[in-house]
């Protein structure tokens, strides 16, 4: 890369991801907010079940499966059919009685939960919304009637959200003890989620596309029976998982760096940097009249200081939604009887 940054005159940003400090960058989020903010939360999570299993069944392939599956607003379908039915699921789903129990839970106790309590939440409801956007599939004829009833047969095992509450307000207000309770779990949820890959996956027939053959290693498509079987565990199984990393990337998106050093003399960075004091080093002017090309456009270059600190950022999901328009944040934020009071927080609009 520093060969082509010299002969053509560009300069490498680096994703986070090839940064060599796992923590660069890196902010914690959270989730802690009122019922309604919950409930908000859970209508979403219908929608975004629904676009996957829409998704899968147009054939989508992985990277759009595990990265375009959330619906951060649901009215990008207005004056479409699938808007309806989006909005039908979100309203039932969010009056259902386990899912009330969780927004309550979470929301009247103001508890604050992290990506992989998060998860796990989300783990015990998913049965529920993935049968329900199937029944509505069939019922639209979105699905053939004999796949979505085979499909609802397998996934009607149910886990006792009721269980998981009556733990949750045992510890509720030790946080501490909440998390201790939630990792003890881990092991016996992370055995259910493998249980459930089997009974969903390994031992199911192909929907909707293939012929469902033991003995066909390829379907119509020419995609093979496996990658077939994955992409439908990224909807039955993963879909929590991934739907968590969806909420992260949407209130903070991909960026990229570029970075200098304002020493040239420093002995660990011609080591690691230069070849172990082989190479060279290049200098750059910063000056006010330093123009940066990006996109066909002249920017200045704005070279700002690193600044390093000795705790990670963290920042709560239902205040740091600043990247949509408030009508998109009201729609997040709303619930069974109006807006979470965390709307406040984007009072000030400017």
């Amino acid at each position: 890369s520093a060969l082509l940054e010299i002969e053509n005159g560009t300069f490498h940003f680096a994703s986070k991801e090839e940064l060599n400090d796992p923590l660069e960058g890196f902010v914690r989020v959270f989730w802690q907010g009122d019922k309604m903010a919950w409930e908000g939360l859970f209508r979403h999570y219908i929608y975004s079940v629904a676009r996957a299993l829409e998704l899968y069944i147009l054939k989508a392939d992985d990277e759009t499966l595990y990265h375009g599956t959330l619906v951060a607003d649901v009215h990008c379908y207005k004056n479409n059919f699938f808007e309806k039915i989006l909005l039908k699921l979100g309203e039932e789903f969010i009056t259902d009685t386990d899912v009330q129990n969780l927004a309550g839970v979470y929301g009247d106790n103001c508890l604050k939960v992290s990506e992989k309590e998060l998860q796990y939440i989300l783990f015990y409801i998913h049965n529920n919304a993935l049968i329900k956007c199937l029944e509505e599939f069939k019922k639209n004829k979105f699905v053939p009637a004999e796949e979505a009833e085979k499909q609802i047969k397998l996934l009607n095992f149910s886990l006792s959200v009721e269980k998981l509450v009556d733990a949750i307000k045992k510890v509720f207000s030790n946080e501490k003890m909440r998390v201790q309770t939630i990792e003890s779990m881990e092991e016996i949820f992370e055995e259910m989620k493998e249980f459930s890959y089997i009974m969903k996956g390994a031992e199911n027939d192909i929907f909707l596309h293939g012929k469902g053959s033991e003995e066909q290693i390829y379907n119509n498509d020419g995609n093979s029976v496996v990658q077939q079987h994955r992409k439908w565990l990224i909807v039955m199984a993963d879909f929590p998982k991934v739907f968590v990393a969806q909420l992260r990337d949407m209130i903070y998106p991909k960026s990229y760096v570029v970075c200098f050093s304002k020493k040239n003399d420093n002995s660990a960075m011609w080591g690691n940097y230069a070849d172990c004091h082989k190479g060279v080093c290049l200098i750059y002017d910063t000056g006010d009249e330093a123009k940066l090309k990006v996109g066909g456009r002249h920017i200045p270059l704005d070279v700002r200081a690193i600044s390093y600190g000795g705790e990670s950022i963290e920042c709560n999901f239902f205040q740091t939604l600043g990247r949509l328009t408030m009508v998109q944040i009201r729609e997040w934020l709303l619930g069974v009887d109006g807006v979470s009071s965390c709307y406040e927080a984007f009072s000030d609009v400017e």
